[in-house]
């Protein structure tokens, strides 16, 4: 597995031990007493630095952890204590990362970081007045930016800090400067975050009450109602703030956002395009529209854009990969292996590799395809990713109806990753399609067996067995189970409508076919309750909703088939 360098530079330690000793605070789990820097001697630093480094290189950043400690509390050196200390909260270590904080700011009292981690720690461990304390000095030294610095003390509270503790801290500080709107603010913003909208609202009101015309209130606000469920309210609220100052793009872009998060996309795309107009080099705006239009199948518009954020040179990797999924869905298979080519680093680099074997198959080009996902898997260390790529072969393969090569593909993710879930209900699934009920029950139990409140195997073992088998009794229980769990999915309550059906109980059949019919527009529920009405000698019912779902699906096998039955 990859290891983390945490090899200090030699000259910086070893410098370290002439300077002068400065005592420090002793914490909770604070190491055994150490010599004094006097006493230190070069193999005393040398010793704790290697065994760091190796701790590090094999993953324990436990042990790393505390060596690095260690060689701060030896030195009276500020940058190795802050060293020791980051390399603690990289560990997760916040005792000690607490320690080697205190002992950073007793040798640079001016540093500002040092406050900010004693005072984000202190609130994670629910010293509050502590907290307080220090947030109001780092307050105080940033008060001409971060609105005051209680925008700071905001930012800092809602990284890794607990909801109750960051907004009691938060709120304390907002006590102590009740006529600050920007601490208001700061509090509203907080709690926004923390999702406790309530008291959000609550303090960007009261920040209004204080200064009316504070935009950054006015847009909080409109976020809280939002979250609220007060779409209309705080979409009008921001759209008048743009019609009154129609150049203050900063606002513009938070109401073209909140347009997205309200899925009103072709009036977000509108506001999108007047701010582009005012600053068609923007390459982060081009490619957010470029977006958008992907989203709402605008796909000419969505080209345009993106072929402007390659222009700038930011984001291509992004772009082409965007690039190539509009080639994809318009079927332009060749068109999209040449953009995803281009995805040679970033987030998408995998997905994109990923699609170019998939873009093959679909070409015609299989084994080719095959060893694409073949080579992927070799350099991927995660077993995730692995597993993930082993079920997009699968489902290429599926489609092709390969069913021969899916089955030995699932059968050797099995072998590599035994008892894995997701690869045992696929390859049930398959098993299915292939007519072996037998080999589809045997992996589905097996599912059952490590995770018994699986929902998708409990039901679609009871499915199979009822549709598949005279077995209704055991079925029954198996869906009773996935609708207990599920009581408003669509599927389980086809299944449950089919076994009750199978059970020769009409009326239970239809109520719970007429509920998943009324769901989702599905064509196997459609021929299910069609064949019921059928058999219930209700002719005229069963024929119009077979004739509903071959409008919808015509080219379906369920319904096709129930039609030919019907005519014989």
């Amino acid at each position: 597995m990859p290891y983390i360098v945490l090899l200090l530079p030699f000259t910086l330690l070893l410098a370290s031990c002439a300077s002068t000793s400065v005592s420090t605070t002793q914490l909770e789990e604070t190491p055994g007493e150490l010599p004094s820097v006097s006493q230190v001697t070069e193999s005393d630093v040398m010793y704790q630095v290697l065994l760091g480094e190796l701790a590090g290189k094999t993953g324990d950043l436990q042990t790393a952890t505390r060596a690095y400690v260690d060689v701060a509390r030896m030195s009276a050196d500020p940058a190795v204590a802050e060293r020791a200390t980051r390399i603690a909260l990289f560990g997760r270590d916040y005792p000690r990362a607490l320690e080697a904080a205190q002992y950073w700011e007793a040798l640079d009292p001016q540093s500002l970081d040092a406050r900010q981690i004693i005072a984000v720690l202190y609130a994670r461990f629910g010293e509050i007045d502590l907290a307080v304390q220090y947030f109001e000095t780092i307050i105080m030294a940033t008060q001409g930016v971060h609105n005051g610095g209680y925008g700071l003390a905001a930012t800092l509270l809602s990284q890794d800090v607990p909801k109750k503790n960051a907004l009691e801290v938060m709120e304390q500080l907002t006590n102590r400067a009740p006529d600050d709107f920007r601490a208001k603010y700061a509090y509203a913003s907080l709690a926004n975050t923390f999702a406790a909208y309530g008291d959000a609202l609550n303090a960007a009101e009261a920040g209004l009450a204080l200064n009316p015309d504070y935009r950054p209130l006015r847009l909080i606000r409109a976020q809280i109602w939002l979250q609220m469920g007060n779409t209309d309210k705080a979409l009008d609220d921001v759209a008048a703030m743009t019609r009154d100052e129609p150049e203050d793009l900063e606002t513009r872009l938070a109401y073209a956002q909140m347009l997205v998060e309200a899925k009103r996309y072709d009036q977000s795309r509108l506001q999108f395009e007047y701010i582009i107009e005012r600053q068609p080099g923007n390459a982060d705006l081009l490619y957010t529209l470029g977006l958008l239009n992907v989203e709402i199948q605008r796909y000419d518009d969505a080209i345009v854009y993106l072929m402007k954020v390659l222009e700038t040179g930011k984001h291509s990797m992004d772009a082409s990969y965007y690039l190539g999924r509009i080639a994809e869905r318009r079927e332009q298979y060749k068109e999209a292996i040449s953009w995803y080519l281009r995805v040679s680093e970033g987030e998408y680099r995998l997905e994109a590799q990923t699609r170019i074997a998939i873009m093959m198959a679909k070409l015609g080009y299989l084994p080719k395809a095959r060893e694409q996902f073949s080579l992927l898997r070799q350099e991927l260390d995660g077993a995730e990713q692995r597993i993930k790529l082993y079920l997009t072969e699968y489902l290429v393969l599926e489609e092709l109806e390969q069913y021969e090569q899916a089955m030995h593909l699932l059968t050797r993710g099995l072998d590599e990753y035994p008892g894995n879930t997701d690869i045992l209900y696929s390859r049930a699934m398959l098993s299915e399609k292939m007519d072996r009920v037998d080999l589809m029950e045997r992996d589905l139990l097996h599912v059952l067996e490590i995770d018994p409140g699986n929902v998708s195997a409990l039901n679609a073992l009871g499915y199979t067995l009822a549709d598949r088998t005279d077995r209704y009794s055991e079925a029954l229980v198996y869906i009773q189970q996935a609708l207990q769990a599920q009581p408003d999915d669509p599927a389980i309550l086809d299944s449950m409508g089919w076994v009750q059906y199978r059970l020769g109980n009409f009326d239970e059949a239809e109520h719970y076919l007429r509920r998943a019919n009324a769901l989702i527009d599905d064509d196997e529920i459609m021929s299910h309750l069609s064949e019921l009405m059928w058999v219930r000698g209700r002719h005229e019912e069963a024929l119009e909703v077979l004739n509903q779902g071959l409008k919808k699906f015509p080219d379906s096998e369920y319904l096709q088939g129930l039609k030919q039955r019907i005519q014989q």
